[in-house]
């Protein structure tokens, strides 16, 4: 049972790293990970390295691969809330921790640049309708988001609510592998 971990550190095989990934990826976001050589699929890791293994008996060059993981928060779906400027809305697709997504502000979108998804904290840019880029960062709770953003110099609260669930891309599509 490894449902209240908070950090593991694992040494699998590719296949077997597939079959647990469903388990690794309910955990609660924010979770760190990392695996020793293998990864999980399609899902990247927030950082890799390689490092010298002198001695290591298994490989040819004596290197050892490490990949650290963050469990994401399932942000896909559609977020509101009013602020300066009106009503705002988010639209986010999301596969593991990658995010790409659209900001309205009063009927005029754009898409959002340089997003980020760690756990529970997002952040994101966009230049929406008034020629003035927005920096949202904030705090993922279940339905909820939590932040501030900076707009022309001045900072504003945000705090968006999720009107819309959509499902978050957490599986390869590899037979006989389950997504959680």
């Amino acid at each position: 049972d490894i449902s209240k971990a908070d950090v593991l550190t694992i040494y699998l095989l590719p296949e077997v790293n597939l079959i647990v990934r469903p388990r690794i990826l309910a955990l609660k976001p924010g979770t760190r990970l990392v695996s020793h050589d293998y990864g999980f699929g399609e899902w990247p890791p927030d950082v890799e390295f390689t490092m010298d293994a002198p001695g290591k008996p298994v490989g040819r060059d004596q290197k050892s691969k490490v990949l650290y993981y963050v469990v994401p928060s399932q942000v896909a779906g559609k977020w509101v809330w009013k602020g300066p400027g009106g009503e705002f809305a988010l639209e986010l697709e999301q596969a593991f921790q990658k995010i790409t997504g659209t900001v309205t502000v009063g009927g005029k979108r754009a898409a959002i640049e340089k997003p980020q998804l760690t756990g529970y904290d997002i952040s994101f840019e966009a230049v929406v309708g008034d020629g003035v880029r927005h920096q949202f960062s904030g705090r993922v709770y279940n339905n909820a988001i939590e932040g501030v953003y900076l707009s022309a110099g001045a900072s504003h609260p945000w705090n968006a609510t999720r009107t819309e669930l959509r499902e978050a891309r957490f599986h390869d599509l590899v037979p006989g592998i389950t997504a959680r």
